[in-house]
């Protein structure tokens, strides 16, 4: 019995429920490439855009997570979540404020993408419930961890090199949401010039019993 209980908290995978759905985030490179940039641009804006940032997010994944209730489009909304990486990175590397409606609808929609990327294991209505949940929990204590560790670093060491070095974040998220944005491209080219090459299937005909 023992070896089976140890083997059932060795890995993500063998975690059920509620602790899986919080890793969600961490085992989606898409979705943390879209959290990533998005929370330290937060973390970057004052204290009142960074509480609009994350209630827009927490509304946005809530109502993201009400379609992934329906069926998990995961490969789907990955291209999205790509987009919104790369918009976020592009806007963290230039540095400059953002009016609080404007990050907040980019933070809204990075948490409806996000929420409705979220793919439940199949199985009982509960146990779906229970990681969707866990996944909700995770993406958003995620995002709040990143703006309040930008706004910590900010607040006690304010030399000029730390925003620097912030935005060269940024641009370094910008390369890889380009990067895995053309490999999704290609590998969509690919996969519809193999369907392309695909034999039609065979028409089966009613046989004349005379």
């Amino acid at each position: 019995m023992l070896p089976s209980i140890a083997a059932a908290h060795s890995s993500a995978p063998g975690m059920a429920g509620f602790y899986q759905g919080v890793l969600h985030p961490f085992l989606s490179p898409a979705q943390l490439l879209a959290l990533l940039p998005l929370g330290i641009l937060a973390g970057l804006q004052d204290k009142k855009a960074v509480s609009a940032s994350w209630l827009a997010f927490a509304v946005g994944s809530a109502l993201g997570l009400l379609f992934a209730g329906l069926g998990g489009i995961l490969d789907a909304m990955v291209m999205p979540l790509l987009l919104l990486a790369l918009a976020s990175g592009v806007l963290l590397s230039i540095g400059k404020p953002l009016p609080r409606l404007f990050i907040a609808l980019l933070a809204g929609s990075t948490g409806l993408v996000i929420g409705m990327a979220v793919l439940p294991d199949p199985g009982l209505w509960r146990d779906r419930l229970i990681t969707s949940i866990g996944s909700y929990a995770g993406v958003n204590l995620l995002l709040i961890f990143l703006c309040s560790a930008t706004g910590l670093l900010l607040d006690r060491w304010k030399m000029p090199w730390i925003r620097i070095a912030l935005r060269i974040a940024g641009s370094w998220c910008v390369a890889i949401a380009f990067l895995m944005l053309a490999l999704n491209i290609q590998g969509s080219f690919k996969k519809k010039a193999a369907a392309e090459l695909l034999p039609p299937p065979l028409q089966s005909h009613p046989v004349d019993p005379a």
